[in-house]
């Protein structure tokens, strides 16, 4: 500052007066030095210098800590960015078993055969012994076997069944009882079950057509030992079942009734083709079930999908953005949700995002992702997918966003418009889509989630941002100048794209506010951006309420309140964008006393 030139420019002055007055009178004995106030009192306006070029760039301003919320990408493009915490949910598709004491099983009708011969019957018959001298006797048999299944307590996972894989062995015995030499099934013999089931079998003696086993060679029965044969279901067709009304009747409700049947020719054997004689014949029908197990399916399922999403903590915000008058209204801020789901059914997610700020929840700022109606508004996460990352975002245009599906969410800005402190996203309804998958049944898979929000800090209009910084060192310029007003003009100029306005208070040398000194600003600073910056002119008028008062000033503290408008809308704040206040200067008005002591 040039105090000490003004100080001696007045002091001149002085001087010539002195010498003409010492020239009109001298008292020697008069001692200047300490019988003379040296303060003098002049009229008119001083203008002194103010500070030096005051430069603020937008690092400046967001002064960020690493660990903020708030970066600059390697554009020096400001990007807000937070990652919430990974959780894992255990999906559990229950098991579905029918023991097989649960079947209840009825014989409908025995095979019972009696023959009175005598050699008489043979004549004309000739030609039906064998070479080996017997006489065979066929008749048609026919067996059937009811099966009922009522099983109230299926899992209630399951809504709707198609083809279900099974594990399942059924058993056949036939017992024979009688004065037969032997008996014999006929090839072609059936061993028949319903059409909804697909079987398989191991015995070398069985052809398998659909459901039915079939004997391919005369098979005998002996008397006293059961001939068994084990068919293996592998499927149930339940769209088969459901036509008859039955199988999964509703939910957690299985019901099966039906019939086995086990028919085709039979015949007997006779040996002594002299003698008369009564041949009695019993063939017993014998059914046993293993446990049904069912172990995959084509099924419309809802298991228990308790997705837990815990909240991401916001941090470090810079000043600027934590004040409580700071609103923003990003152009496109987006939620990035990263999922892994190798559970065999899509999940349909929904959820509430609410933003905390202070410890209290901003209900009114909630906002509602995903929705139970199929359309655009949807989150699907496809089965069986790692890794797949849906964008929720404010937009409809999804130009420049990477993510395997894009969810347009008009008021996501709601839950940043008061940077909050913590995100939480809960209640996530989580549920599988209602619709046919396959499915592996008693299996538990694990669901990983994660998520963050990510965003430039593109300000549409509405946005408002608060910045502080002192403007101070005047304190050895003004201690010596008693006025009661003075008059800060700066020139501001500005490639920040917002506008601002300044509200000024004064500052002794401790830093404290002056209560007895009021500062008026007028102008505003218009905005700019690189490329077109503008230059603002502020005046800023202050008056002391106190005799003295502003001697004790050493600056302002000014506080600069930013607000986007319609033109600034989607220009993205940059690390290098600045205020840089300059030309600035100090004018004293009215009469000024100096002091020369």
């Amino acid at each position: 500052m040039n105090k000490q030139w003004m100080k001696c420019l007045l002091m001149s002055a002085s001087l010539v007066f002195g010498v003409i007055g010492l020239n009109s009178c001298v008292d020697k004995d008069y001692d200047l030095s300490k019988d003379v106030d040296m303060t003098i009192t002049v009229g008119g306006d001083l203008t002194i210098p103010g500070s030096n070029t005051d430069e603020i760039t937008l690092e400046k301003i967001f002064d960020l800590d690493e660990n903020s919320s708030v970066q600059a990408n390697a554009n020096g493009d400001y990007v807000l960015t937070q990652t919430g915490p990974s959780n894992e949910t255990s999906v559990t598709i229950d098991p579905v078993t029918v023991g097989s004491e649960e079947f209840e099983m009825h014989s409908i009708r025995y095979f019972e055969y009696h023959f009175d011969y005598n050699p008489a019957l043979l004549v004309g018959h000739e030609d039906l012994v064998t070479d080996e001298g017997y006489l065979p006797i066929q008749k048609d048999m026919v067996i059937e076997d009811s099966v009922y299944i009522d099983k109230g307590d299926i899992t209630q996972d399951l809504i709707d069944l198609k083809m279900v894989k099974v594990s399942m062995d059924v058993t056949f015995s036939l017992d024979y009882t009688g004065s037969a030499w032997w008996v014999f099934l006929k090839k072609g013999f059936v061993m028949h079950l319903p059409d909804y089931m697909t079987v398989t079998c191991d015995d070398p003696r069985i052809t398998v057509d659909g459901s039915n086993m079939i004997f391919k060679e005369d098979t005998q029965v002996k008397a006293g030992e059961s001939l068994e044969v084990v068919g293996h279901v592998t499927h149930l067709d339940f769209d088969k079942l459901k036509a008859k009304g039955q199988g999964l009747v509703e939910r957690g409700h299985f019901v099966l009734e039906d019939v086995y049947k086990s028919y085709g020719q039979v015949y007997v054997v006779v040996k002594d083709l002299d003698k008369t004689f009564t041949i009695d014949a019993l063939i017993k029908s014998e059914i046993q079930h293993s446990d049904m197990v069912l172990l995959e399916a084509q099924a419309v399922v809802d298991p228990d999908i308790d997705i837990q999403v815990d909240p991401m903590d916001v941090t470090d915000i810079p000043d600027f953005l934590d004040d409580d008058e700071v609103t923003v209204n990003l152009e496109d801020p987006r939620m990035f949700l990263n999922v892994t789901n190798p559970t065999p059914v899509d999940i349909n997610l929904t959820g509430t995002i609410t933003p905390i700020k202070d410890g209290k929840e901003l209900t009114d700022k909630a906002v509602t992702v995903g929705s139970d109606t199929e359309g655009p508004g949807q989150i699907i996460i496809p089965a069986n997918t790692e890794n797949y990352v849906v964008c929720i975002h404010r937009k409809t245009d999804p130009t420049g966003i990477t993510a395997n599906s894009v969810v347009t969410v008009p008021d996501l800005n709601n839950v940043i418009e008061t940077i909050p402190d913590r995100i939480k996203m809960e209640p996530v309804d989580a549920s599988a889509v209602q619709k046919f998958f396959d499915i592996t049944l008693d299996r538990t898979y694990t669901v990983n989630t994660d998520y963050h929000f990510e965003s430039l800090l593109q300000f549409n209009e509405g946005t408002k941002v608060v910045y502080s910084d002192d403007l101070d060192g005047w304190a050895g310029d003004m201690a010596d100048y008693d006025v009661k007003e003075a008059i800060v003009t700066l020139n501001a100029n500005n490639t920040i794209p917002m506008n601002m306005n300044m509200v000024v208070d004064v500052v002794d040398a401790s830093g404290n506010l002056m209560t007895d000194v009021t500062a008026t600003v007028e102008g505003d600073i218009a905005l700019g951006t690189p490329e077109s910056p503008t230059d603002s002119q502020l005046k800023i008028t202050l008056k002391s309420s106190r005799e003295g008062a502003l001697r004790n000033m050493d600056g302002i503290r000014y506080r600069v309140v930013a607000s986007a408008t319609e033109a600034s809308a989607g220009t993205v704040l940059n690390k290098d964008q600045r205020l840089v206040l300059s030309d600035i200067s100090i004018k004293l008005v009215g009469g000024i006393t100096i002091d020369m002591n």
